[in-house]
């Protein structure tokens, strides 16, 4: 969900920065929504990453440097966010809110990695690369000029 909140609210292009809510855990009680809300644990766990670490992590560092553009349209049950470099090349971040769902981006796709930053089997299709999307982002990267 972090990496959606953040993507989503930059994406309405109102947003310039978002802070997140709670860096470490503040309590053990693991019943206690309050005491759990890092994206690390408590210190008493040596404030080990939990998954929504790691994946503001790879968010970071695909995105570093690159700038919101557009909302892009991909499809029924899609959401797609265009982010592009100075380079030229840009970072497609999409994902199925609802129920997982197939889509084609178009061409100029050359890379696609998974919310926690390993490489996502994409097939190749006419005008494009098929892509699964389910509730969790993924990251596709365009070359400069592309797409």
């Amino acid at each position: 969900m972090l990496v959606r909140a953040y993507v989503g609210m930059i994406g309405t292009g109102a947003v310039e920065r978002v802070f997140w809510y709670d860096f470490k855990d503040d309590g053990l009680k693991r019943d206690y929504n309050e005491a759990n809300f890092g994206i690390v644990r408590h210190e008493t766990f040596n404030c080990a990453p939990k998954p929504a670490y790691v994946a503001y992590a790879v968010m970071s560092r695909v995105l570093t440097g690159s700038r919101f553009a557009r909302r892009e349209e991909l499809g029924p049950g899609a959401v797609g966010y265009r982010f592009e470099r100075p380079d030229g090349s840009a970072v497609l971040v999409a994902w199925a809110p609802e129920e997982p769902c197939a889509v084609t981006v178009p061409g100029g796709a050359r890379g696609v990695t998974d919310l926690m930053g390993n490489p996502v089997e994409a097939e190749e299709a006419e005008g494009g690369l098929r892509l699964a999307l389910t509730g969790d982002p993924i990251y596709v990267e365009v070359a400069a000029g592309r797409g």
